[in-house]
């Protein structure tokens, strides 16, 4: 059964990535010129930029030397604009035919065919600006500082030792083949900044193996709290080995919190993960913040901020695995 998910995984990848690379050769080769060079040229760069795109995650995110880095990066950047431009010349070809269309209907003569050429150039210069606008801005995003979001959060009956306890909550760093360890560095700094009680990732903080970004990781050592660093998991973890770097992040002195509860001070307050997709600790019928003390004080917190208008005192979560997270430290 896992085979045949695997192999129907990998045809509908192989269908979208190939069907678009083609539809991209039509409109930008075969529909702006005549010339069989210009056409064979194009049909072969575009079939390596396509493999480029399975080759990053299979053998660029494995090779992590210069040219490694260097060709995954690019290859990253090529499925942007390859998006952003096959949607551009989508709305020019839509456009192009409702246009045949209406002068059907109206019993004017076709347009010629160097006409269509030129129309086809237009079309893809213009969407070839609209592309670099959109990945040049993307690129910007993806490098810039992490924002950071600060709020203040009024719990009803929370005891006085509490009160003013500042969690810093970092979610969705994604590192993987773009970003690395200079960011990570730089997000500790900021993280230590700000001086926090607690600090809690969220899930979502890698994208490749334990074996491939180990060392880059290994950077959250360097945060500082007076209770220390928590990490729950994100759907991202489950596809690059959730045990592996659960038991990596122990090492790196992280306290991982998987289906079990931690309590702090005289009024046990508690952090906790539940298992991956049931919302159950796994192997029992009871949620995890059900174990302990049943009078202990329990407070829900969301991943993301504007979540905490509403704060619930059910349950005592940062997040489920198998769901997206977005926090307050967030890409």
């Amino acid at each position: 059964m896992y085979v045949l998910r695997i192999a129907l995984f990998l045809a509908i990848v192989l269908v979208v990535v190939g069907g678009g690379h083609l539809y991209l050769y039509r409109r930008m080769f075969r529909d702006t010129t005549d010339d069989r060079r210009i056409r064979r040229a194009g049909a072969v760069a575009l079939g390596l930029a396509a493999a480029s795109l399975f080759l990053a995650r299979s053998v660029f995110s494995r090779v992590h030397t210069g040219w490694g880095d260097a060709m995954g990066f690019a290859a990253w950047c090529w499925m942007g604009v390859g998006l952003y431009l096959g949607m551009s010349l989508a709305v020019f070809h839509l456009w192009r035919r409702v246009d045949d269309w209406r002068r059907a209907r109206a019993g004017a003569p076709p347009i010629s065919r160097e006409r269509r050429q030129f129309l086809a150039r237009a079309a893809v210069g213009g969407a070839g600006l609209v592309a670099a606008g959109f990945s040049a801005y993307g690129v910007r995003r993806a490098f810039a500082p992490p924002t950071i979001d600060e709020v203040a959060v009024r719990l009803p009956r929370l005891p006085r030792a509490f009160d003013g306890l500042r969690i810093v909550q970092v979610s969705d760093v994604h590192v993987g083949d773009v970003l690395g360890r200079p960011f990570l560095e730089d997000m500790v700094r900021r993280c230590n900044a700000l001086r926090p009680d607690l600090v809690a990732v969220t899930g979502d903080l890698v994208d490749g193996r334990v074996s491939q970004l180990a060392p880059t990781v290994a950077a959250l050592q360097g945060l500082r709290s007076r209770w220390g660093t928590y990490f729950i998991t994100g759907n991202h973890e489950y596809y690059s080995g959730d045990v592996e770097w659960c038991t990596a992040l122990q090492r790196m002195g992280l306290t991982v919190l998987r289906n079990r509860t931690v309590t702090r001070g005289w009024t046990w307050w508690a952090w906790m993960t539940t298992g991956r997709r049931t919302g159950r600790a796994a192997g029992t019928s009871r949620r995890p913040w059900q174990d302990g003390i049943p009078s202990m004080r329990r407070c829900c917190s969301p991943t993301s901020p504007g979540r905490w208008k509403k704060p619930s005192t059910r349950a005592s979560a940062f997040s489920s695995p198998g769901t997206p997270t977005a926090g307050s430290c967030s890409r």
